[in-house]
């Protein structure tokens, strides 16, 4: 019993702002509460939460304390810590008789919490399904109040939650259909979202005869609740949907996209087939995507193997062309996936190894120079379907491109074949910078088309010389299928020469250039130049400038000098064959004057003037070689040659130099 002090202090709160009833309630002492109430305590003292007894009691399940509480006036719509009301925290904690007793004495179902939840959307949310039994006997006001996060309706967050047997009292109630969250989701997208097969087939069940099923709304991102399926993988909800008459040729997304098209793409098989054998409507595999892509393009760009058979398999169900199919085998080849290649060229896709597009390019072109491979392994992608013996098998990986090209080659794809903007096959091959690749088109090629220039007057030398192409242009030099060193144009050629010669690890690239700039003079070559050097070659062909670069770019070491002394034989041999007296300057003075006025002064002018030119070029030769500017440029060895300190801009010079027109360059 409580003595005459303890009744004054009844209600004394401690530094929680808890008075002796709030502390009776939460540790369940139930005797101690009613004592307490019997000498009339306060019932509406809140703590420095905002909560009361009653919420206590009502969170914990107590429901006796419940109803001492409510029969000694007790707050039932008082606000908590988070805005709720006994009620919610009773439906939220799923006390099924507090629930019932709080709305037998009226407690609102319309009130909500900092969420703006109901506590009916709590109930829902937590799956309690007498609490939410209760409240749809009571009141069914709050069926479709939306809470703030996500804009959800009760039945969103039962559906999200996969809570079966709620849903199905919240249809029953008379749930809407039309509600959406704010992503734009319908209660069908939330059920397909989240593949829960039981209730999609509730919710494609009318409660009524023109019931909107919602089955094409989208959300906001454009996609409809067959889409979402589709790239999801939801195969049974997909089948539900399509069974109750979804739109399996509508294009949806902000592409967009063919339905059918995201299912093949997403490699989802079962999805893809139950499109085409149980859709209402007919699908249409040519139908492409803004980006100009269908269902055949997207499964061969991923090297999708099993769609591509299915698509192939159903090529006429599906209305897919023979066009449609032979342009899909460029995406394969870019794929690198060697299985879907022989399907396309096999017996199932009968593609042409040399089918042409709008401009001339083949296959060919394509492998030469694959623009690059979507890993087909990627974990957004559905199950392959390969069985043990395919997944063990090479050709069914990614990245196959050099077996793709050898197959095409072996089904007798013509390397001669020019495209209207690419050029030839060896173009192509080029601008991969793929040095195999090179080598093999090379030995197959006509020597006159590896000569040739594509719609740009541009050269497959003039290609390689591209940053990162410096191994693809060796492979081009050293063949001799390509008779010259022609790079589209003199200038260009130039260019290449002053590249090459700066730089000693591409000294073997100079001397490649200068041997075809000979061959193409039409002159014999001595026997001995096979062996030369750069430094040798640029001192036979008298290009000072040249040769000044390759020295001063050249290490200090034995074999620069063994070099230099070669060269210096070279030149000395040049300057006393130069210095011998021709047949003209044999002749009198009056013979000689007769033949100039044969001829002409003038062309006797410019025989001398050419004279004088070549005779200082070999004087240049000559004192640069008697004092070599040997490592002026570089230090350290050929190999990993160091450029000097300061030197930068000489160097820029020097190739500047380089690309001025000189005489016999």
């Amino acid at each position: 019993m409580l003595d005459g002090a303890s009744k004054s202090r009844i209600n004394a709160k401690d530094e929680k702002g808890q008075t002796a009833l709030y502390i009776a309630v939460e540790r369940d002492l139930t005797k101690a509460a009613i004592e307490l109430l019997n000498a009339g305590v306060q019932t509406t003292v809140a703590d420095n939460t905002n909560d009361h007894p009653l919420h206590i009691a009502c969170y914990s399940g107590n429901l006796q304390l419940a109803k001492e509480l409510l029969a000694n006036n007790a707050d039932i719509e008082a606000k908590g810590e988070y805005g709720e009301t006994p009620l919610g925290l009773a439906c939220r904690r799923g006390h099924a008789d507090v629930v019932e007793l709080l709305l037998n004495h009226d407690a609102s179902t319309q009130v909500f919490n900092c969420s703006q939840r109901t506590p009916l959307f709590a109930a829902a949310l937590h799956g309690h399904v007498g609490a939410v039994k209760h409240i749809l006997e009571k009141d069914l006001s709050s069926l479709d109040k939306v809470e703030s996060t996500n804009t959800w309706t009760a039945l969103h967050v039962a559906i999200y939650k996969g809570h079966e047997e709620i849903v199905s009292m919240l249809l029953k109630a008379g749930s809407r259909l039309d509600m959406r969250a704010k992503d734009g989701s319908t209660p069908l997208m939330t059920a397909i979202q989240n593949q829960h097969e039981g209730i999609v087939k509730m919710l494609l069940v009318r409660r009524s005869e023109n019931e909107d099923l919602q089955l094409e709304t989208p959300s906001d991102n454009k996609a409809t609740p067959l889409g979402t399926a589709c790239v999801r993988g939801f195969a049974a909800g997909a089948r539900l949907l399509i069974d109750a008459g979804a739109d399996c040729t509508a294009r949806i997304l902000d592409r967009p996209v063919p339905i059918f098209a995201l299912a093949c793409g997403y490699r989802h098989r079962e999805i893809a087939l139950d499109m085409i054998t149980r859709s209402k409507a007919r699908i249409d595999g040519n139908c492409q995507a803004n980006n100009g892509r269908n269902a055949l393009n997207m499964a061969t760009a991923r090297g999708h193997t099993k769609i591509v058979e299915l698509l192939l398999d159903h090529r006429e169900a599906i209305g897919l062309s023979q066009d449609t199919i032979s342009r899909a085998l460029f995406q394969a080849i870019d794929a690198g996936c060697e299985s879907v290649v022989k399907l396309m060229l096999g017996p199932k896709g009968r593609v042409s190894v040399n089918y042409k597009t709008y401009w001339d390019r083949t296959p060919l072109h394509n492998a030469c120079n694959p623009l690059g491979c979507i890993t087909s392994d990627s974990n957004i992608w559905g199950p392959d379907d390969l069985n043990e013996e395919e997944r063990s098998n090479p050709e069914f990986q990614p990245r196959r491109h050099e077996a793709i090209l050898s197959l095409l080659l072996e089904r007798g794809a013509d390397v001669d074949a020019i495209s209207e903007h690419q050029g030839t096959v060896l173009h192509s091959a080029t601008a991969s910078g793929n040095v195999a690749t090179i080598d093999l088109i090379l030995k197959r090629m006509r020597h006159v088309d590896a000569l040739l220039k594509n719609h740009n007057g541009q050269t497959v030398l003039f290609i390689a010389f591209e940053p990162g192409r410096e191994n693809a242009m060796r492979a081009l030099l050293s063949s001799a299928r390509l008779e010259t060193a022609d790079f589209g144009s003199d200038q260009r050629q130039r260019d290449a020469l002053s590249w090459a010669a700066v730089s000693p690890v591409r000294h073997d690239i100079a001397k490649l250039i200068m041997v075809k700039m000979h061959k193409s003079m039409e002159k014999p070559r001595p026997v001995e130049s096979d062996v030369w050097s750069a430094i040798e070659w640029a001192t036979f062909m008298k290009l000072p400038q040249v040769l000044w670069v390759l020295i001063a770019s050249s290490p200090r070491s034995k074999e620069t000098t063994e070099m230099l002394e070669r060269a210096m034989i070279l030149a000395a041999r040049s300057q006393s064959q130069s210095d011998l007296p021709t047949q003209q300057d044999a002749r009198p003075d009056h013979e000689t004057a007769s033949v100039d006025e044969k001829v002409g002064n003038g062309r006797a002018n410019d025989a001398r003037d050419t004279n004088a030119g070549e005779d200082d070029d070999q004087q240049a030769l000559m004192d640069m070689l008697q004092d070599p500017p040997t490592g002026l440029l570089y230090t350290g060895t050929a190999d990993e040659p160091k450029l000097k300190e300061g030197l930068k801009e000489i160097l820029a010079i020097c190739s500047k130099a380089l690309s001025v027109k000189a005489r016999h360059f």
